[in-house]
């Protein structure tokens, strides 16, 4: 069985020490260690790393990524103290993960992680994937809730394919009130509809549906405030303004996600319709001057040709279909085909498409 388990550190405000770099090198031999950065990568019968990724984060880095072919993927990060209260990080994370968040001395380690053993995740090997989701700490320490928001979406989702699994040893009953209230979303942070580069590469890793995140973004108001404030500003205090959305349960979000999915899919369908029929009646208006075309362009041999005499004659059979004309251009196929049947990059063309004649 293939193994591979990649680690990843970075230290983001600091370089390291030559002590602490001859410390990680020692840890692992293999590894590299620059002035700010650790990384490791273990495959086949290779020892794991011999050490607490988090006591690494602790003594030494400020992010860390680790991702293995066990559809693994884990992101923990070292803050600052007063960055974030432990109360408010612990509502993005779901109780039935291993995710945690927690004080040590004057920092607090808020660690994403999860096995993906209910939902199928797509293996990569990690280089790269570090530096591309770094500006989520200082996102973070803004008190930007986005990357947060979207660990909660992640962790959410395969609770949700791990409590599916599990279903029938459950009593739904007893269980039901505890389940929705641990599905309710946390704070709805703004900007969901407009994330930063390294949020989009955050939801990239954990794979992420696009439907899930619009799903989500739609609740979630403008970033920018501004937009907002004149038209707040010129209000009497007797009116209101607008109130938070009400908290929704993950399972609204995922179907509102299906919804999206479903309505994307048909007027994708609808679009691709209309454009063909649009092609198709271009085509009524000139069908015998592109046989003669489709028959020119076979006389040259230009075998790259090939393809689009396939399409137009795909176009051609639609047509024949749409106007009840099937036996006729079955007749001029086949004496195309007749002509031509020395060559044979065409004839096996044909023969894929399903074009041949009957």
């Amino acid at each position: 069985m293939f193994e591979h388990s990649f680690y990843e550190f970075r230290s983001l405000k600091r370089n390291l020490t030559p002590f602490e770099k001859k410390t990680l090198s020692r840890l692992a031999p293999q590894g590299e260690v620059t002035s700010r950065g650790f990384k490791v990568v273990y495959e086949e019968d290779d020892d794991d790393l011999n050490e607490d990724p988090l006591d690494l984060l602790t003594h030494y880095f400020d992010i860390f990524l680790n991702i293995d072919c066990w559809r693994r993927r884990r992101v923990a990060l070292r803050l600052p103290k007063d960055a974030l209260t432990e109360e408010l990080v612990n509502l993005y994370l779901t109780p039935t993960t291993d995710s945690f968040c927690q004080v040590i001395d004057d920092k607090i380690i808020i660690d994403i992680d999860l096995l993906c053993e209910a939902v199928d995740m797509t293996f990569i090997d990690g280089e790269g994937v570090l530096q591309s989701i770094t500006g989520i700490y200082d996102e973070l320490l803004r008190g930007d809730l986005r990357p947060l928001y979207i660990a909660w979406l992640y962790l959410s989702l395969n609770a949700t394919e791990d409590e599916d699994e599990d279903e029938e040893y459950e009593d739904e009953n007893e269980n039901a009130a505890a389940d929705d209230a641990s599905s309710l979303e946390p704070p709805l942070p703004p900007g969901l509809q407009t994330l930063t580069a390294a949020q989009q590469h955050l939801a990239n890793l954990f794979e992420l549906n696009p439907f899930l995140l619009l799903a989500a973004a739609e609740a979630s108001l403008p970033l920018d405030p501004q937009a907002a404030e004149p038209l707040q500003a010129h209000l009497p205090d007797s009116v209101p303004t607008a109130t938070p959305p009400p908290r929704r349960t993950f399972q609204t979000i995922e179907d509102r996600a299906f919804d999206l999915r479903k309505q994307y899919h048909a007027e994708r369908a609808a679009h691709e319709a209309r454009l063909l029929s649009e092609r198709l009646d271009a085509l009524a208006a000139r069908r015998p001057e592109v046989w003669k075309e489709l028959t020119d362009l076979l006389t040259t041999q230009q075998n790259t040709r090939y393809p689009e005499v396939i399409e137009h004659l795909l176009d051609l059979q639609r047509l024949a279909v749409r106007e009840g004309h099937t036996e006729q251009f079955q007749k001029e196929l086949q004496a195309l085909q007749q002509r031509f049947k020395r060559l044979t990059s065409f004839q096996r063309l044909l023969l894929k498409s399903g074009l041949r004649p009957t």
